[in-house]
């Protein structure tokens, strides 16, 4: 589901936010239909979480351009290629970041600001686990990437594996 949900790349935000929850409530044992689960969460966290998405597209947007800039050598200065470092690191260490937002959304109904600034002092108090997420989230891609059929299957169980780390955080303090 998360894959077919994903194929227009704006909504993987919200796809992945169905997907958390849904996985919660399976996790938990409720005995709710998984599809009506899963689509009744896509469509509740769908403005929220396309909202962090496509910010986090815009960044990879211009980490794109400014990639082709230097590449074609019209952009050749070192506050540029500082640039380019800086934006690449900005989007390898959001990753962690946007799926504690993706879960915190689909789980709890606070606002949208207090639901991102939960999800950023989450990722700083739980460094160590924001990095176990980022490796799980980097392996996968790369296995992904090596491997295209791996998406029916590899993103669920990364998911899983995620939301043991996320449910510990979550259970701290709520």
């Amino acid at each position: 589901m998360w894959r077919d949900c994903s194929l227009t790349i704006i909504t993987i935000g919200a796809a992945t936010s169905a997907m958390y929850l849904t996985l919660h409530k399976c996790v938990e044992g409720e005995k709710d239909y998984i599809l009506q689960t899963y689509f009744q969460a896509f469509k509740n966290t769908f403005v929220y979480s396309t909202i962090i998405w496509t910010s986090y597209l815009v960044v990879l947007f211009i980490f794109m351009i400014n990639q082709g800039l230097l590449e074609k050598g019209l952009a050749h200065s070192p506050m540029n290629q500082f640039s380019q470092i800086f934006l690449m690191i900005i989007c390898i260490c959001a990753l962690p970041f946007l799926i504690t937002t993706f879960g915190y959304v689909s789980r709890f109904t606070d606002g949208f600001r207090q639901a991102i600034s939960h999800s950023f002092i989450f990722s700083i108090i739980h460094i160590k686990s924001m990095m176990t997420i980022l490796f799980i989230l980097l392996c996968t891609i790369a296995l992904i990437w090596l491997v295209p059929l791996l998406t029916v299957i590899l993103p669920a169980f990364s998911m899983y594996k995620i939301y043991q780390k996320l449910e510990i955080i979550y259970t701290q303090y709520i």
